[in-house]
């Protein structure tokens, strides 16, 4: 038996899956609340950033181009895709996975300059966690975790 044919394995991948995903939509989503003026929804979500406050992203989430929330959602939709695929034990969730990282790099050089021509700070005090672990490594963990998951069909068959 396998190690990644168990369910509570494919649930823990599943777990950190769900978490980048939720890490791509957060942008995009105390954006689409703040530009609704759902001030109630923003400050919750702002809970959540560095400092507590989202009024000091204001800059930021006016600055940012449609097109690079798109490269987020995107991004989290795959990282959905690949939950699917891993909870169902249908194998290949790794290659959402590397194209959800992929598109983040995209999005991550791409945006690079905008945040910088805004002036806000998103993390004054970054760590290697926050700047190269969560962003980089975790996904590529995931996606190498994953590709040794083998179909149930093939696992079965066995």
């Amino acid at each position: 038996m396998k190690i990644m044919d168990t369910l509570v394995v494919r649930l823990v991948l599943a777990a950190l899956l769900a978490f980048k995903a939720f890490d791509d939509f957060f942008a995009t989503a105390l954006t689409l609340v703040y530009k609704m003026n759902v001030t109630g929804a923003a400050e919750s979500l702002g809970r959540l950033t560095a400092g507590d406050d989202y009024s000091r992203f204001v800059p930021l989430m006016e600055a940012v181009p449609v097109w690079l929330h798109g490269l987020w959602v995107l991004a989290g939709i795959l990282y959905m895709v690949a939950i699917v695929l891993v909870v169902g034990g249908f194998g290949r969730a790794h290659i959402p996975v590397l194209a959800a990282l992929a598109l983040e790099i995209v999005a991550n050089v791409a945006g690079r300059p905008i945040i910088e021509t805004t002036g806000v700070v998103v993390n004054p005090n970054p760590s290697v966690i926050i700047t190269v672990v969560i962003p980089y490594l975790l996904p590529l963990f995931l996606a190498l975790a994953l590709s040794r998951q083998t179909p149930a069909s093939k696992a079965t068959a066995r």
